[in-house]
């Protein structure tokens, strides 16, 4: 009997896997002016050249020595084609608490389509000094997070600060360490034993039974969704030399032929970076949204008490300020998107024209719908933007209409205190008046002394009348 605590350990034993191939693909915003300049920054004309990075700027370019303890990474050119995509290897020198050798290959394109590619191999065995190129399927997810939080972290160095306000506005603080960007994947997995027998001895249709219907189907299919994201099982496709397991966020494909599918995977990846990149677009749009509403609240908070304070003023203006710049920024995107999709639906069919089995399967796996989509996906956020824009400027013009108002009565009552106060002065200058006439004139009948400084009053009163007019 197999109890709860010990499932990792069965699954060790069940399911292994040799040399996986993990394939991690995100978008970012860029065009070609951004890419050539991206392309100077690592000098990818120099085949072979070198260029260490960190996250820190250099603050006395004068001094002949960088001194830094940051976490260091190291790339090196392998492949560069002018104008169309550029390739290199990223070496990661980041302290771990294991020991390892950590080597990404990263292909960026004009689409800004970044892939990261990375294969493992000798695992160190626990307890003992020995490797191995096997490893248990509940590790596959802890490969991964290595591999996003790493790349994001190196390619963070390598962005523009438009480039990273553009992303921290979609992903709200990713650019900060321990946040990340959302990213899709796919892993390749050429090499899997089944209680010690590999693929030689089991069909890709007795793995699948494995998985949908044995009674380690609900050990197995946990381990799987843990990395990538919940599986529909009537979506899952085999093929004859293939057993496809799409989940929400990434694509698991167990197959011989790597360099078969390797091609399928870069489509996927592909068209599900801007899937992804679009819904989190259009989070964005909603948290947008829900702050605006919040603005009205206060304004009409603002309204119903008939007060403001000078600090409520500056916060509202501030963070309209700031929603709008949110808003033009994403609108700003619209552009690199759109090429985005023109050159992905190029790439799409140059090779599905060229490869009949390519046609198929991104049919069957609803690739080719993803990627018709996606111009209706983004033109649909481009009219929320629209909208948005609106809604902003109808609030700035609430806004503005609610402050001028107030201001005004504001005004209205500071006047009517200040005449209120003039009329105080005239009551205490007649006063005063009077009793200066009764020390110098004190002969002077009371009655003669009422008449001159009434006479006095009515004729300051004449003259403050004729100031408000």
């Amino acid at each position: 009997m197999v109890k709860a605590d010990t499932i990792k350990d069965v699954l060790s034993e069940i399911i292994k896997i040799k040399q996986p191939l993990f394939l991690v693909g995100e978008w970012i915003p860029i065009e070609i002016n951004q890419f050539n300049d991206f392309v100077e920054a690592i000098e990818a004309y120099k085949k072979g050249a070198s260029t260490f990075l960190v996250t820190s700027a250099d603050r006395y370019p004068e001094e002949p020595f960088f001194k830094t303890k940051e976490r260091l990474a190291q790339i090196e050119i392998t492949r560069y084609v002018p104008l169309r995509y550029v390739e290199f290897l990223l070496k990661i020198f980041y302290p771990e608490k294991v020991k390892q050798k950590e080597n990404i290959n990263v292909r960026l394109d004009t689409s800004g389509i970044i892939i990261y590619s990375a294969r493992v191999k000798n695992v160190g065995v626990t307890g003992t000094n020995r490797k191995s190129e096997w490893i248990s399927l509940d590790y596959l997810s802890r490969l991964l997070c290595d591999i996003w939080e790493d790349s994001t972290e190196a390619i963070n160095s390598l962005l523009t600060s438009y480039q990273r306000r553009v992303l921290d506005i979609i992903y709200p603080g990713s650019t900060k360490e321990g946040i990340e960007r959302m990213k899709t994947h796919v892993i390749i997995l050429s090499n899997v034993k089944i209680f010690d027998k590999d693929l030689n001895h089991y069909s890709l249709s007795d793995f699948l039974n494995l998985i949908l219907s044995s009674e380690l189907s609900r050990h197995i299919m946990p381990e799987i969704q843990q990395t990538i994201g919940w599986v529909d099982k009537d979506s899952i496709l085999l093929t004859e030399d293939a057993l496809f397991i799409p989940g929400t966020v990434g694509l698991i494909i167990i197959t011989r032929d790597i360099n078969k599918y390797a091609l399928i995977s870069l489509i996927y990846l592909k068209v599900r970076c801007l899937n992804v990149i679009a819904s989190y677009i259009y989070k964005r749009i909603q948290i947008i949204w829900d702050s605006i509403s919040l603005i009205r609240e206060k304004l009409k908070d603002i309204y119903e008490s008939r007060e403001i304070a000078l600090n409520d003023i500056f916060e509202l203006r501030s963070k309209l300020l700031d929603i709008r710049a949110q808003v033009d920024i994403l609108r700003g995107i619209d552009y690199p998107i759109s090429q985005s999709i023109k050159n992905i639906k190029e790439f799409i069919n140059e090779n599905q024209n060229e490869n009949n089995d390519v046609r198929e399967l991104i049919d069957a796996l609803g690739i080719k719908d993803a990627e018709k989509e996606l111009m209706r996906i983004f033109s649909t956020i481009g009219r929320l933007l629209n909208s948005l824009e609106e809604e902003i400027n109808g609030i700035i013009s609430i806004a503005m209409t609610t402050l001028e108002k107030f201001m005004q009565e504001s005004a209205e009552r500071q006047e009517r205190f200040n005449t209120i106060l003039s009329i105080l002065a005239i009551l205490t200058f007649a006063e005063a008046l009077d009793i200066l006439i009764s020390d110098f004139a004190p002969t002077l009948q009371p009655l003669y002394r009422g008449l001159i400084t009434i006479s006095l009053i009515i004729i300051a009163m004449i003259g403050l009348y004729l100031y408000h007019r």
